[in-house]
């Protein structure tokens, strides 16, 4: 040991500077050193060189940054050489440092600071040897391709003199980052094994291979080379690997194509053959055959087993296309088959060849289809399926695109429930075509409940829609149903307290031509439904719509419009020739109960223009209905109408009327009324209905009505009637003089029924009676005029005066008015001693001054 330090002190500065001296005629560039020391011990039996902390940059003219930074560097001789001065280098050894290698667009590089044999006449650098640990390498390409590898152990053997030499090394690295174009292709990948070089220098072709090397614990035979023949430098690197299990070959595949295995994940052998060339920007070709095994869903409990395949994966400037040849697998219980082609996997564009069994059930298991509650039945295909998927944003979010399958699509016992809705939709059969993301059917059935459609045309955007991954669904078909039972196919949301709030769906649009032969909803019962129904975005139209209702014909519109807080409906319909009494059983009496559906007879005529807010249990918001309604009502009824017996009632204790009309025939026959015409315009606003005044001729007598009535069911109601044929004053109609007949003329009531319409309060309408006495005055008035003008002349500047003509009518009866008024002059004269009325005449007589309704 004393003599290997007196040595290694006595031959340092010799040493040194014939090696100093031989590494200059070798460099192109400087090199800084920070210390130089020699030693014969430290790697026994060779006399080592110690260069510490050794700065190479790089092989630039302008501003060269650092190329090789090494913290310790030994270059080691021979014992024996050393001692006979033979400075010969045989081995080296690097421990800490990095190399960052750089070729620019251009073709030029960093890194050619060792000048080539052909400039040195010595060769004191006789390399055999290498050995590397804790070092790092880097490479960037103009190419896009970047390498980042941490060498931990490596050791390289070969005659590194020779222009063209073979090497044997064994290394531990980890490439910790390869990037092309900016895409990480892998990251933190470990390689561990032995390689065979072959190293040109003159052609500056460096090629490897191993026949037993692990890649991320898969053990792999390796092949390639580095070619810096050519203006841009290129790779080549083959693996092929037997048997690997599925799991450790996708460490195999590109970073940015693993997304897919994150969310489905394979088990299960194949044989692989990865091939990586730069040459014209970066190309990867994966072949695989043998494959099989299973993948299954991270998130669900679906799997789809893969009992043989083979095919290619590759990838070239930035694209990537799998071809399949033959892939037999199966969900669940069903088998199928496949073949063709798939590119671009970030969107891919498919073209591929199906045949086989699906059931839906498991499908949705292995689709992980979140939005359907209810996925089944059992789906036979064969055909060729072509389309592709748009990737709409970094997740993995993907829409289906331009779909077509050419071929035979058979469902069979489907079902299909949406989660969080109660209707089931059962017994889906037909066979259809996929064209355009569109499935296109002749003859599609379904069951909802009991409720049976029979659909065909084409409902565009299924597939994108269907498996949950955006769009919207569109139907445009012809609808045909035997009977619907409204409250089941609207259903109920669950969770929800109110059995029936329902929205229109989102993202479904429909353009249908109905035709229902029964419509149910509640107590409404519609049918020989047709029609056109509308609706996108929250708006539903029908129309035109016709339907049979109530015995009738219902011809109209209908308009339903989707707001925040629940629904603006608007409806346009006219009806014709219906069932009073079917037509109020039908709406449930219209939500009163004053004259039930058992109450009423007739034929209906009319017209209803409405507009309402509805909420989300589609009942409707009373403050928000605007309605104009023309009725028409022939060979009318009403029976048993309690509020008309209550007039009676109220007659009959009115003292001074009781006095003169016979209560008891009046309230008799206002226990039946029959009448030919009714017809009147009403208007709905502001929760009153507003009735202006009509006229109706019963079997009783003849009525005038109006007035207004609320939603709260408050009244105020304006009734008069002409009792002349009921006045106990009066004679019947069969008397001795004859027959008497009604002129119009005579005794006429008028009573206000208000309050509401369990509770009425009956009075005297003196504000109508004065309205009437003096529209009657001004009639008569102007009719007085008219013969003055016709029979003297007078009054010829008014136009609007004409006498009456008065036709006779000699088989008219002889006709009789009584009328009750104040007594006429020529009453007086029949008598000049006027008699005293009695005390109680006298207060009947003071009673009919006082009241106007007489």
């Amino acid at each position: 040991m004393v003599a290997a330090f007196y040595l290694a002190k006595k031959f340092e500065p010799e040493v040194k500077d014939a090696i100093v001296y031989e590494l200059n005629q070798h460099l192109n560039v400087p090199v800084d050193v920070e210390d130089i020391n020699l030693s014969l011990l430290q790697k026994f039996p060779y006399a080592s060189l110690r260069f510490s902390n050794v700065v190479i940059p790089e092989a630039v003219s302008n501003d060269p940054d650092t190329l090789i930074f090494i913290e310790d560097l030994y270059l080691q001789i021979g014992l024996l050489d050393f001692l006979s001065k033979n400075y010969k280098v045989s081995e080296a050894e690097i421990n800490r440092g990095f190399f960052d290698m750089q070729i620019f667009e251009d073709g030029s590089d960093n890194f050619h600071f060792w000048k080539s044999s052909g400039d040195t006449t010595e060769q004191t650098f006789s390399l055999t040897n290498v050995e590397v640990e804790d070092f790092e390498y880097r490479l960037e390409t103009g190419a896009g391709l970047a390498l980042d590898i941490h060498v931990s152990n490596g050791e390289a053997n070969g005659n590194f003199g020779e222009d063209i030499f073979s090497l044997r090394s064994d290394v531990d690295l980890i490439a910790r980052s390869i990037i092309y174009e900016k895409d990480t292709l892998y990251r933190e990948t470990a390689i561990d094994g032995e390689v065979a070089l072959n190293i040109d220098t003159k052609a500056k072709v460096y090629t490897f291979e191993s026949e037993k090397i692990l890649l991320e614990e898969e053990k792999i035979a390796l092949k390639g080379s580095y070619n810096d023949s050519s203006e841009n430098a290129f790779w080549t690197v083959q693996i092929k690997s037997e048997n690997t299990e599925l799991e450790n070959a996708v460490a195999l595949t590109p970073l940015p194509n693993q997304s897919v295995f994150k969310t489905y994940q394979p088990s299960g052998n194949a044989d692989l053959d990865l091939t990586i060339d730069t040459e014209n920007g970066f190309e990867l070709t994966l072949n695989f055959d043998g494959l099989e095994g299973k993948i299954t869903h991270s998130e669900s409990s679906g799997r789809a087993d893969v009992y043989s395949g083979r095919g290619t994966f590759e990838l070239a400037q930035g694209k990537t296309n799998v071809k399949i040849e033959g892939l037999e697998a199966g969900i669940g219980p069903g088998r199928f088959s496949t073949s063709g082609e798939i590119t671009n996997l970030n969107a891919p564009d498919f073209n591929l060849a199906l045949q086989g069994r699906i059931e839906l059930e498991d499908l949705k298991e292995f689709l992980n289809i979140s939005f359907a509650e209810v996925l089944e039945g059992r789906i036979d295909i064969k055909g060729q399926l072509k389309g592709n998927f748009t990737q709409t944003n970094l997740s993995t979010e993907r829409l289906l695109r331009g779909v077509n399958f050419l071929g035979e699509i058979v469902l069979k016992d489907g079902a299909f429930k949406t989660t969080g809705r109660s209707q089931v939709f059962e017994k889906i059969e037909g066979s259809f075509e996929i064209v355009e993301n569109s499935i296109r059917t002749k003859k599609l059935t379904a069951e909802v409940g009991d409720n049976k459609f029979e659909i065909e045309g084409q409902i565009n955007n299924a597939l994108p829609y269907l498996t949950g991954n955006g769009g919207s669904l569109e139907v445009l078909a012809d609808l045909k149903s035997e009977r619907i039972y409204l409250e089941q196919l609207l259903g109920e949301s669950e969770g929800d307290d109110n059995s029936t709030a329902f929205r229109l769906p989102e993202k479904v649009g429909f353009n249908l031509n109905i035709e229902v032969d029964r419509l149910d909803y509640k107590k409404f019962t519609a049918t020989d439904l047709s029609g056109k129904a509308y609706y996108r975005n929250g708006l539903f139209t029908l129309n035109p719509a016709k339907m049979t209702l109530a015995s009738g014909t219902l011809n109209g519109s209908l308009r339903l419009n989707q707001v925040e807080a629940g629904f603006e409906l608007g409806s346009n319909t006219t009806l014709t020739q219906m069932k009073v009494d079917e037509l109020f059983a039908n709406f449930d009496d219209f939500g009163q109960k004053v004259i039930g559906h058992d109450q009423i007879e007739g034929l209906f005529n009319g017209s209803v223009n409405l507009t309402c807010f509805l909420d989300t249990t589609l009942a409707i918001r009373k403050e928000s209905v605007k309605a104009d309604v023309s009725i028409r009502i022939d060979n009318g009824e009403l029976k048993e109408v309690q509020s008309l017996i209550d007039i009676a009632d109220y007659i009959k204790g009115n003292a001074l009327w009781n006095t003169f009309i016979k209560v008891d025939a009046l309230k008799k026959r206002l226990r039946n009324i029959e009448f030919e015409t009714l017809e009147n315009n009403l208007t709905i606003e502001n929760q009153i209905i507003t009735i202006p005044e009509m006229k109706i001729a019963t079997s009783v007598l003849d009525i005038s009505a109006s007035g207004t009535h609320d939603f709260d069911n408050n009244i105020d109601y304006s009734i008069g009637f002409r009792l002349s044929e009921l006045l106990k004053t009066g004679r019947e109609k069969d008397s001795e003089f004859g027959y008497v007949m009604d002129d119009e003329t005579g005794l006429r009531i008028f009573l206000r029924m208000a309050g509401t319409i369990d509770n009425p309060k009956f009075s005297s309408d003196k504000e109508t009676a004065r309205e009437k006495r003096k529209e009657k005055f001004e009639e008569e008035t102007k009719t007085f005029k008219g013969i003055l003008k016709e029979e003297f002349g007078l009054f010829k500047s008014d136009t609007t005066l004409i006498a009456p003509k008065e036709e006779v009518d000699e088989t008219k009866p002889v006709q009789f008015e009584v009328e009750f008024g104040e007594p006429s002059k020529t009453d007086s004269l029949k008598s000049k001693k006027k008699k005293k009325p009695s005390k109680k005449d006298q207060e009947l007589y003071d009673d009919l001054e006082d009241d106007d309704d007489l």
